[in-house]
Protein backbone atom coordinates (compact mmCIF):
# COMPACT_ATOMS: atom_id res chain seq x y z
CA UNK A 1 0.00 0.00 0.00
CA UNK A 2 1.15 3.52 -0.75
CA UNK A 3 1.54 5.52 2.45
CA UNK A 4 2.04 9.27 2.42
CA UNK A 5 2.39 11.13 5.68
CA UNK A 6 2.08 14.86 6.28
CA UNK A 7 -0.18 17.43 4.71
CA UNK A 8 0.82 19.38 1.61
CA UNK A 9 1.69 23.01 2.14
CA UNK A 10 1.35 26.02 -0.12
CA UNK A 11 3.82 26.29 -3.01
CA UNK A 12 4.41 29.95 -2.16
CA UNK A 13 5.66 29.83 1.44
CA UNK A 14 9.20 31.19 1.59
CA UNK A 15 11.80 28.79 2.99
CA UNK A 16 12.44 29.35 6.69
CA UNK A 17 16.16 29.92 7.18
CA UNK A 18 18.08 28.30 10.00
CA UNK A 19 21.47 29.16 11.29
CA UNK A 20 24.22 27.72 9.14
CA UNK A 21 27.87 27.71 10.18
CA UNK A 22 30.44 27.19 7.48
CA UNK A 23 33.51 25.41 8.68
CA UNK A 24 36.77 26.89 7.55
CA UNK A 25 38.08 25.01 4.54
CA UNK A 26 41.12 25.15 2.36
CA UNK A 27 40.93 26.84 -1.02
CA UNK A 28 40.17 24.59 -3.96
CA UNK A 29 43.15 22.70 -5.28
CA UNK A 30 44.02 23.95 -8.75
CA UNK A 31 46.15 22.66 -11.58
CA UNK A 32 47.70 24.75 -14.31
CA UNK A 33 46.50 24.04 -17.82
CA UNK A 34 49.93 22.97 -19.06
CA UNK A 35 49.92 20.02 -16.65
CA UNK A 36 46.72 18.56 -18.01
CA UNK A 37 46.07 16.35 -21.02
CA UNK A 38 42.71 15.13 -22.22
CA UNK A 39 44.41 12.08 -23.73
CA UNK A 40 45.84 10.68 -20.50
CA UNK A 41 44.60 10.10 -16.97
CA UNK A 42 44.63 13.10 -14.67
CA UNK A 43 46.57 12.84 -11.44
CA UNK A 44 44.22 11.94 -8.59
CA UNK A 45 43.63 14.86 -6.23
CA UNK A 46 42.72 14.70 -2.56
CA UNK A 47 40.37 16.62 -0.29
CA UNK A 48 37.54 16.73 -2.79
CA UNK A 49 33.94 15.81 -2.17
CA UNK A 50 34.26 12.25 -3.43
CA UNK A 51 37.07 11.54 -0.96
CA UNK A 52 34.72 12.57 1.84
CA UNK A 53 31.88 10.51 0.38
CA UNK A 54 34.02 7.42 -0.12
CA UNK A 55 35.06 7.47 3.53
CA UNK A 56 31.39 6.85 4.38
CA UNK A 57 30.75 4.23 1.69
CA UNK A 58 29.05 6.75 -0.61
CA UNK A 59 29.98 8.38 -3.89
CA UNK A 60 29.89 11.98 -5.03
CA UNK A 61 29.69 12.90 -8.69
CA UNK A 62 28.53 15.46 -11.18
CA UNK A 63 26.78 15.68 -14.51
CA UNK A 64 29.22 16.80 -17.20
CA UNK A 65 29.13 17.77 -20.85
CA UNK A 66 31.64 17.34 -23.65
CA UNK A 67 33.20 20.78 -23.33
CA UNK A 68 33.86 20.30 -19.64
CA UNK A 69 35.99 17.19 -20.02
CA UNK A 70 37.94 18.89 -22.83
CA UNK A 71 38.65 22.02 -20.77
CA UNK A 72 41.70 21.55 -18.48
CA UNK A 73 40.42 23.73 -15.59
CA UNK A 74 37.00 22.11 -15.71
CA UNK A 75 38.46 18.62 -15.97
CA UNK A 76 40.67 19.35 -12.97
CA UNK A 77 37.64 20.39 -10.92
CA UNK A 78 35.82 17.20 -11.93
CA UNK A 79 38.77 15.01 -10.97
CA UNK A 80 39.24 16.87 -7.70
CA UNK A 81 35.66 16.39 -6.55
CA UNK A 82 34.08 13.48 -8.38
CA UNK A 83 34.24 9.72 -8.28
CA UNK A 84 31.39 9.46 -10.78
CA UNK A 85 30.25 11.36 -13.85
CA UNK A 86 26.79 11.46 -15.39
CA UNK A 87 26.26 12.17 -19.06
CA UNK A 88 24.25 15.37 -18.77
CA UNK A 89 23.25 15.31 -22.43
CA UNK A 90 25.56 12.98 -24.37
CA UNK A 91 23.47 9.81 -23.94
CA UNK A 92 20.07 11.39 -24.49
CA UNK A 93 18.16 10.29 -27.55
CA UNK A 94 18.56 13.46 -29.71
CA UNK A 95 22.34 13.43 -29.23
CA UNK A 96 22.93 9.70 -29.59
CA UNK A 97 20.45 8.99 -32.38
CA UNK A 98 19.85 12.14 -34.40
CA UNK A 99 18.97 10.36 -37.64
CA UNK A 100 16.75 7.33 -37.93
CA UNK A 101 19.21 5.34 -40.02
CA UNK A 102 22.26 5.60 -37.75
CA UNK A 103 23.16 6.20 -34.11
CA UNK A 104 25.59 9.03 -33.30
CA UNK A 105 27.36 8.11 -30.03
CA UNK A 106 30.69 9.98 -30.48
CA UNK A 107 30.05 12.49 -27.67
CA UNK A 108 28.98 9.76 -25.26
CA UNK A 109 31.99 7.65 -26.25
CA UNK A 110 34.31 10.51 -25.26
CA UNK A 111 32.72 10.73 -21.83
CA UNK A 112 32.95 6.97 -21.32
CA UNK A 113 36.62 7.07 -22.31
CA UNK A 114 37.27 9.98 -19.93
CA UNK A 115 35.66 8.04 -17.09
CA UNK A 116 37.63 4.89 -17.88
CA UNK A 117 40.99 6.71 -18.11
CA UNK A 118 40.45 8.39 -14.79
CA UNK A 119 38.91 5.49 -12.84
CA UNK A 120 35.55 7.22 -12.49
CA UNK A 121 32.21 5.51 -12.28
CA UNK A 122 29.94 6.32 -15.22
CA UNK A 123 26.23 7.00 -14.79
CA UNK A 124 23.89 6.63 -17.78
CA UNK A 125 21.20 9.23 -18.45
CA UNK A 126 18.54 8.74 -19.80
CA UNK A 127 17.30 5.84 -21.90
CA UNK A 128 13.56 6.48 -22.16
CA UNK A 129 12.71 10.17 -21.82
CA UNK A 130 10.32 11.89 -24.15
CA UNK A 131 11.60 15.46 -23.79
CA UNK A 132 13.81 16.86 -26.56
CA UNK A 133 13.05 14.01 -28.93
CA UNK A 134 14.22 14.03 -32.56
CA UNK A 135 11.36 14.85 -34.87
CA UNK A 136 11.63 11.52 -36.66
CA UNK A 137 10.75 9.68 -33.44
CA UNK A 138 7.65 11.82 -32.86
CA UNK A 139 6.34 10.78 -36.27
CA UNK A 140 6.68 7.02 -35.80
CA UNK A 141 3.54 4.83 -35.90
CA UNK A 142 3.10 2.46 -32.91
CA UNK A 143 4.69 -0.60 -34.52
CA UNK A 144 7.81 1.32 -35.53
CA UNK A 145 7.90 3.01 -32.14
CA UNK A 146 8.27 -0.41 -30.51
CA UNK A 147 11.20 -1.21 -32.79
CA UNK A 148 12.87 2.13 -32.04
CA UNK A 149 12.19 1.76 -28.31
CA UNK A 150 13.88 -1.66 -28.17
CA UNK A 151 16.76 -0.57 -30.42
CA UNK A 152 17.40 2.53 -28.33
CA UNK A 153 17.78 0.52 -25.12
CA UNK A 154 19.79 -2.27 -26.70
CA UNK A 155 22.25 0.00 -28.48
CA UNK A 156 22.97 2.25 -25.49
CA UNK A 157 23.24 -0.50 -22.91
CA UNK A 158 25.33 -2.89 -24.96
CA UNK A 159 27.73 -0.22 -26.22
CA UNK A 160 29.04 0.36 -22.68
CA UNK A 161 28.03 -2.96 -21.16
CA UNK A 162 29.90 -3.54 -17.91
CA UNK A 163 31.15 0.07 -17.82
CA UNK A 164 28.09 1.86 -16.44
CA UNK A 165 27.45 1.99 -12.70
CA UNK A 166 23.77 2.93 -13.03
CA UNK A 167 21.28 3.87 -15.73
CA UNK A 168 18.27 6.15 -15.59
CA UNK A 169 16.20 3.67 -17.53
CA UNK A 170 13.02 5.76 -17.48
CA UNK A 171 13.06 9.49 -16.73
CA UNK A 172 10.17 11.73 -15.66
CA UNK A 173 7.31 9.42 -16.66
CA UNK A 174 4.88 10.90 -14.12
CA UNK A 175 2.70 14.00 -14.27
CA UNK A 176 -0.06 13.99 -11.63
CA UNK A 177 -1.47 17.25 -13.01
CA UNK A 178 -2.65 15.45 -16.15
CA UNK A 179 -5.24 13.73 -13.94
CA UNK A 180 -4.82 10.17 -15.21
CA UNK A 181 -5.73 7.64 -12.52
CA UNK A 182 -2.20 6.20 -12.72
CA UNK A 183 -0.58 9.70 -12.80
CA UNK A 184 1.47 8.77 -15.88
CA UNK A 185 2.65 11.56 -18.16
CA UNK A 186 1.02 11.40 -21.58
CA UNK A 187 4.29 10.69 -23.40
CA UNK A 188 4.77 9.50 -26.94
CA UNK A 189 5.70 6.12 -25.47
CA UNK A 190 2.49 5.87 -23.44
CA UNK A 191 0.43 6.77 -26.50
CA UNK A 192 2.14 4.26 -28.76
CA UNK A 193 2.99 1.40 -26.39
CA UNK A 194 0.58 1.66 -23.47
CA UNK A 195 1.26 1.90 -19.73
CA UNK A 196 3.38 -1.24 -19.75
CA UNK A 197 6.21 0.56 -21.53
CA UNK A 198 7.90 1.46 -18.23
CA UNK A 199 8.16 -2.11 -16.99
CA UNK A 200 9.14 -3.22 -20.52
CA UNK A 201 12.05 -0.76 -20.48
CA UNK A 202 13.41 -2.24 -17.25
CA UNK A 203 13.10 -5.83 -18.46
CA UNK A 204 14.81 -4.93 -21.72
CA UNK A 205 17.57 -3.01 -19.94
CA UNK A 206 18.36 -5.89 -17.57
CA UNK A 207 18.58 -8.28 -20.53
CA UNK A 208 21.14 -5.98 -22.16
CA UNK A 209 23.37 -5.29 -19.16
CA UNK A 210 22.75 -7.20 -15.95
CA UNK A 211 25.62 -5.41 -14.18
CA UNK A 212 24.18 -1.87 -14.20
CA UNK A 213 21.97 -0.57 -11.39
CA UNK A 214 18.60 0.24 -13.01
CA UNK A 215 16.90 3.44 -11.84
CA UNK A 216 13.69 5.35 -12.24
CA UNK A 217 14.45 9.10 -12.08
CA UNK A 218 12.07 11.99 -11.30
CA UNK A 219 11.86 15.56 -9.98
CA UNK A 220 9.84 17.77 -7.58
CA UNK A 221 9.74 15.08 -4.90
CA UNK A 222 11.35 16.93 -1.98
CA UNK A 223 9.32 19.96 -0.93
CA UNK A 224 6.25 20.38 1.26
CA UNK A 225 4.35 21.92 -1.66
CA UNK A 226 1.15 20.24 -2.82
CA UNK A 227 2.64 19.33 -6.20
CA UNK A 228 5.46 17.46 -4.45
CA UNK A 229 2.97 15.66 -2.24
CA UNK A 230 1.13 14.43 -5.34
CA UNK A 231 4.34 13.42 -7.06
CA UNK A 232 5.62 11.48 -4.04
CA UNK A 233 2.33 9.62 -3.88
CA UNK A 234 2.44 8.86 -7.61
CA UNK A 235 6.08 7.77 -7.41
CA UNK A 236 5.44 5.29 -4.63
CA UNK A 237 2.46 3.92 -6.53
CA UNK A 238 4.59 3.48 -9.67
CA UNK A 239 7.48 1.85 -7.79
CA UNK A 240 5.12 -0.56 -6.05
CA UNK A 241 3.45 -1.46 -9.36
CA UNK A 242 6.80 -2.13 -11.01
CA UNK A 243 7.93 -4.32 -8.13
CA UNK A 244 4.63 -6.20 -8.21
CA UNK A 245 5.16 -6.95 -11.92
CA UNK A 246 8.64 -8.25 -11.18
CA UNK A 247 10.33 -5.49 -13.16
CA UNK A 248 14.06 -5.32 -12.31
CA UNK A 249 13.99 -1.77 -10.96
CA UNK A 250 16.73 -1.33 -8.37
CA UNK A 251 16.92 2.34 -7.44
CA UNK A 252 15.11 5.66 -7.38
CA UNK A 253 16.87 8.75 -8.66
CA UNK A 254 15.80 11.81 -6.68
CA UNK A 255 16.69 14.77 -8.88
CA UNK A 256 16.69 17.33 -6.04
CA UNK A 257 16.45 20.51 -8.09
CA UNK A 258 15.81 22.41 -4.87
CA UNK A 259 13.94 25.73 -4.87
CA UNK A 260 14.67 28.32 -2.21
CA UNK A 261 11.17 29.82 -2.50
CA UNK A 262 9.54 26.63 -1.21
CA UNK A 263 9.21 25.20 2.27
CA UNK A 264 10.50 21.75 3.26
CA UNK A 265 9.28 19.32 5.89
CA UNK A 266 12.08 17.12 7.22
CA UNK A 267 9.75 14.53 8.73
CA UNK A 268 7.70 14.07 5.56
CA UNK A 269 10.85 13.73 3.45
CA UNK A 270 12.42 11.26 5.87
CA UNK A 271 9.24 9.16 5.82
CA UNK A 272 9.16 9.11 2.01
CA UNK A 273 12.76 7.92 1.79
CA UNK A 274 12.01 5.19 4.31
CA UNK A 275 9.04 3.99 2.25
CA UNK A 276 11.21 3.79 -0.86
CA UNK A 277 13.86 1.90 1.11
CA UNK A 278 11.24 -0.54 2.39
CA UNK A 279 10.55 -1.49 -1.22
CA UNK A 280 14.12 -2.79 -1.36
CA UNK A 281 15.34 0.04 -3.58
CA UNK A 282 18.55 2.04 -3.42
CA UNK A 283 18.28 5.83 -3.65
CA UNK A 284 20.57 8.24 -5.52
CA UNK A 285 20.44 12.03 -5.26
CA UNK A 286 20.83 12.33 -9.01
CA UNK A 287 20.71 16.01 -10.07
CA UNK A 288 21.35 18.28 -7.08
CA UNK A 289 21.29 22.06 -7.47
CA UNK A 290 19.45 25.04 -5.94
CA UNK A 291 17.29 27.66 -7.65
CA UNK A 292 18.21 30.87 -5.77
CA UNK A 293 15.75 33.17 -7.54
CA UNK A 294 14.01 34.20 -4.30
CA UNK A 295 17.17 34.74 -2.22
CA UNK A 296 18.79 38.14 -1.54
CA UNK A 297 20.74 40.10 -4.13
CA UNK A 298 23.80 40.19 -1.89
CA UNK A 299 25.96 37.33 -3.11
CA UNK A 300 27.30 36.37 0.31
CA UNK A 301 23.79 36.19 1.77
CA UNK A 302 22.51 34.34 -1.27
CA UNK A 303 25.30 31.76 -1.08
CA UNK A 304 24.52 31.18 2.60
CA UNK A 305 20.86 30.62 1.71
CA UNK A 306 21.78 28.07 -0.97
CA UNK A 307 24.15 26.32 1.43
CA UNK A 308 21.55 26.29 4.18
CA UNK A 309 18.97 24.57 2.01
CA UNK A 310 21.56 22.11 0.69
CA UNK A 311 22.66 21.27 4.23
CA UNK A 312 19.13 20.75 5.49
CA UNK A 313 18.20 18.54 2.55
CA UNK A 314 21.35 16.39 2.63
CA UNK A 315 21.42 16.01 6.41
CA UNK A 316 18.01 14.33 6.28
CA UNK A 317 18.60 12.46 3.03
CA UNK A 318 21.95 10.92 3.97
CA UNK A 319 20.53 9.62 7.24
CA UNK A 320 18.73 7.02 5.12
CA UNK A 321 21.23 4.22 4.58
CA UNK A 322 19.66 3.15 1.28
CA UNK A 323 20.95 6.43 -0.17
CA UNK A 324 24.19 5.46 -1.89
CA UNK A 325 25.43 8.68 -3.46
CA UNK A 326 24.99 12.31 -4.42
CA UNK A 327 25.35 13.75 -7.91
CA UNK A 328 25.21 17.49 -8.56
CA UNK A 329 23.81 18.69 -11.89
CA UNK A 330 27.09 20.34 -12.81
CA UNK A 331 29.90 21.60 -10.62
CA UNK A 332 30.27 25.29 -11.47
CA UNK A 333 27.70 28.05 -11.79
CA UNK A 334 28.62 28.85 -15.36
CA UNK A 335 27.95 25.25 -16.40
CA UNK A 336 24.45 25.12 -14.91
CA UNK A 337 21.35 24.59 -17.02
CA UNK A 338 19.88 27.42 -14.92
CA UNK A 339 22.48 29.78 -16.38
CA UNK A 340 21.21 28.88 -19.84
CA UNK A 341 17.62 29.50 -18.79
CA UNK A 342 18.69 32.81 -17.21
CA UNK A 343 20.24 33.92 -20.51
CA UNK A 344 17.01 32.97 -22.26
CA UNK A 345 15.11 35.16 -19.75
CA UNK A 346 12.99 32.25 -18.54
CA UNK A 347 11.01 33.79 -15.64
CA UNK A 348 11.38 30.64 -13.53
CA UNK A 349 15.16 31.16 -13.51
CA UNK A 350 15.46 34.95 -13.74
CA UNK A 351 16.05 37.08 -10.69
CA UNK A 352 14.37 40.48 -10.40
CA UNK A 353 17.79 42.05 -9.79
CA UNK A 354 19.19 40.39 -12.93
CA UNK A 355 21.77 38.50 -10.89
CA UNK A 356 23.43 35.42 -12.36
CA UNK A 357 22.23 32.13 -10.81
CA UNK A 358 24.55 30.55 -8.23
CA UNK A 359 23.12 27.01 -7.89
CA UNK A 360 26.22 24.80 -7.66
CA UNK A 361 29.16 24.02 -5.32
CA UNK A 362 31.82 25.95 -7.28
CA UNK A 363 31.61 29.46 -8.69
CA UNK A 364 32.37 30.31 -12.30
CA UNK A 365 36.09 30.53 -11.45
CA UNK A 366 36.11 27.05 -9.85
CA UNK A 367 36.34 28.40 -6.29
CA UNK A 368 34.57 26.58 -3.48
CA UNK A 369 31.37 28.22 -2.33
CA UNK A 370 29.40 27.77 0.90
CA UNK A 371 27.37 25.09 -0.90
CA UNK A 372 30.57 23.05 -1.35
CA UNK A 373 31.18 23.21 2.41
CA UNK A 374 27.54 22.30 3.11
CA UNK A 375 27.90 19.16 0.99
CA UNK A 376 31.22 18.33 2.66
CA UNK A 377 29.70 18.76 6.12
CA UNK A 378 26.72 16.56 5.26
CA UNK A 379 29.00 13.84 3.89
CA UNK A 380 31.19 14.00 6.99
CA UNK A 381 28.13 13.67 9.22
CA UNK A 382 26.50 10.83 7.27
CA UNK A 383 26.37 7.40 8.89
CA UNK A 384 28.74 4.79 7.51
CA UNK A 385 27.36 2.43 4.85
Amino acid sequence: MTRITGQPESEHIVLKRRDFIIAAGSAITSLSADRLSVNAPFAPLKNGLHELARAKGLFFGSAVNDGEILSPPSAAAILTNCGLVTAQRAQKWPIMWRDQDQETPAEADRLAAFAARNNLLLRGHALIYDAFMPEWVNKLPPQQMRVAFDRRIQFAMTRWRGQVHSWDVVNEALEPNERRSDSLRNTIFLKALGEGYIADAFFRAKDCDASALLCYNDYNLESAASFSYRRRKATLRLLEALKKRGAPIEALGVQAHLKAQLTYNDRVWRDFLKEVAQLGLKIIVSELDVNDRSLPADIAARDIGVADLTSRFLDVTLDEKQVIGVVSWGLTDKQSWMATRHRQKDPAFTREDGGFPRPLPLDSNFHRKPMWHAIASALNSAPNR
